[in-house]
């Protein structure tokens, strides 16, 4: 099958029964060195088939779930939504991510599995509270027509040295496959735009006076094509807030993925959103920072504002990171 032409492709799925639905294209394989697909295409598809199942009115409010085995990006994704709850108010459903067992063997595994709430719109609302950006430095983000698309930063690395060549393709291939889809500008101060989301992981940045709790990276993002339903803009946050998360704690502690690092990768996560007509076919400013690590975890947070200044949603995620063993042979 030819490559999805846009977003709304990529994440479309078909009915195969009551409550059953599969990917029509396979997830993109991004934000990770090893053979696994993007998260965000499995939480992207899972929203979408949730909606299925949903009468008009109601708006997804938080979703939480679990990834449970590598995602693999030469499979499709088969989608299985349960009722768990539905009233004249809210709504609940569990939606189980499969696929084909490795190797041709018979069956199937679960890869992830998802509890998406969702809310009636209610007629008002007695408090409006929004939290702002931290902004380390002191000073607002520029507007993003004053920061670089990434297609810049990377040629500007590749042109000052920053990252050679080889290093060069292998930032391409793992980070710019939705480049395809949204268009995306680093904030200049940004941790992982100075150190190339830790290619680069040495190069000083403007905020390594700073304790790790207050580091932020930031960007902003929006779609290409116009989203007209709620579930594909649903669905576009969902798969815009899964980047970059499993990364952010090296980067921001100046370690490259590819040195001392035995695994690293998602194990859950909660998206929360605040706002029911935000549109990310306008410019979201995005802000990620490193909240907790220890135990051989990290507790990570990346929070969304619109135009307007609103929050419009979080994504926190907890991730393994293990150190290589003294002895990487036993690997």
């Amino acid at each position: 099958m030819a490559p999805a032409r846009s977003f709304t492709e990529q994440l479309a799925i078909r009915s195969i029964g009551k409550d059953e639905f599969i990917t029509v294209h396979k997830p993109l394989q991004m934000g990770n060195i090893r053979n696994v697909a993007f998260g965000g295409c499995t939480i992207g598809s899972a929203i979408k088939a949730a909606f299925e199942t949903i009468k008009p009115g109601y708006h997804l409010y938080s979703l939480m779930g679990q990834f449970l085995a590598p995602t693999q990006p030469d499979q499709l994704i088969h989608l299985t939504v349960t009722h768990i709850r539905d009233t004249r108010t809210f709504a609940t459903r569990l939606v189980r991510a499969s696929q084909s067992l490795p190797n041709g063997k018979p069956g199937e595994r679960t890869v992830a599995q998802l509890t998406l709430d969702f809310h009636a719109a209610e007629p008002a609302s007695m408090i409006e509270v929004s939290t702002p950006p931290m902004a380390p430095l002191g000073t607002p983000y520029p507007p993003p027509e004053a920061c670089p698309e990434q297609s810049e930063v990377l040629a500007d690395a590749l042109r000052t040295g920053l990252l050679t060549e080889r290093q060069g393709k292998a930032y391409k291939a793992v980070f710019t496959a939705t480049s395809a889809f949204f268009d995306e500008r680093d904030v200049p101060e940004s941790i992982m735009k100075n150190n190339m989301r830790g290619y680069a992981a040495a190069n000083p940045t403007p905020q390594d006076h700073l304790p790790m709790h207050s580091r932020t990276s930031a960007d902003y993002f929006r779609s290409q094509e116009k989203l007209l339903t709620d579930a594909d803009r649903t669905a576009a946050l969902g798969y815009e807030m899964d980047g970059a998360l499993a990364g952010v704690a090296l980067a921001h502690a100046h370690i490259s993925m590819h040195k001392g690092v035995a695994a690293a990768s998602t194990l859950d996560f909660a998206l929360r959103i605040f706002v029911n007509d935000f549109d990310p076919c306008k410019w979201l400013l995005r802000e990620l920072n490193v909240v907790a690590a220890g135990v051989g975890r990290t507790y990570v947070e990346s929070r969304v504002w619109d135009e307007e200044k609103r929050l419009v949603c979080s994504m926190t995620q907890q991730t393994i990171l293990r150190p290589m063993p003294a002895d990487a042979s036993k690997l």
